[in-house]
């Protein structure tokens, strides 16, 4: 979708509406073939996108709450390094082009047409960046879009590589909430931003638990 206008100081955007069914309002799962056959079309094109540059996002995030005197605790600091770590042990994986924020709540069904909505995190990125994007509804539904995707049981390494994503997008997810929570849009949107913090934080520490376990 294009946007019709972007306040560039609040980040407040009008965009074109799009007709259809927000894909949580559905049983994700019914739509994975849609969904899949949407992807692909993203990763196979020919779109030219900068780098994702994961790593660097989470710097520039980090970076944020520490300029509003945030000070990240030894345990934050700690699931980092892992994070660094397991970085390594996956090595470079082809990039191509990706939405980056490939979660349900951004998608919408048409009849036979997906629409993909808010592209303004798109860049190029391995594709199971996308696929890990769904588990933004239960890492469950992301497992099992990521078997239809590659079609054939994962193996270890794309296993590992949606665990780490997903890990690598909770503690991104970690950072905004405690810097919406600095800025004091807890009280502001009576949502409990910090909370949604140890949220990710906790979701993050079982990801990459669990990515130990892979073999």
């Amino acid at each position: 979708n294009t946007h019709a206008y972007i306040e560039v100081m609040s980040g407040e955007k009008l965009a074109d509406y799009v007709e259809g069914t927000i894909l949580t309002d559905t049983d994700v799962m019914t739509y994975n073939a849609l969904s899949i056959a949407t992807l692909k079309k993203i990763h196979q094109s020919d779109m030219k996108f900068a780098d994702y540059n994961a790593f660097g996002r989470l710097d520039t995030y980090e970076g944020y709450c520490r300029e509003m005197g945030f000070t990240h605790p030894d345990s934050y600091l700690q699931l980092r390094k892992r994070l660094d770590q397991y970085r390594q042990e996956i090595g470079e994986v082809e990039k191509v082009p990706c939405h980056c924020d490939y979660q349900p709540s951004n998608l919408v069904v048409e009849g036979d047409t997906m629409h993909v909505l808010d592209w303004e995190f798109a860049g190029m990125n391995d594709p199971l960046y996308d696929v890990a994007c769904y588990g933004n509804v239960g890492f469950d539904k992301a497992m099992q879009l990521l078997k239809a995707y590659v079609g054939h049981e994962p193996t270890c390494n794309e296993k590992q590589r949606l665990y780490f994503h997903r890990a690598f997008q909770c503690m991104q997810w970690y950072n905004v909430a405690i810097f919406k929570h600095l800025i004091g849009l807890s009280k502001d949107l009576n949502m409990k931003f910090d909370e949604v913090a140890d949220f990710f934080y906790t979701m993050a520490k079982d990801l990459l638990d669990q990515y130990c376990q892979i073999r």
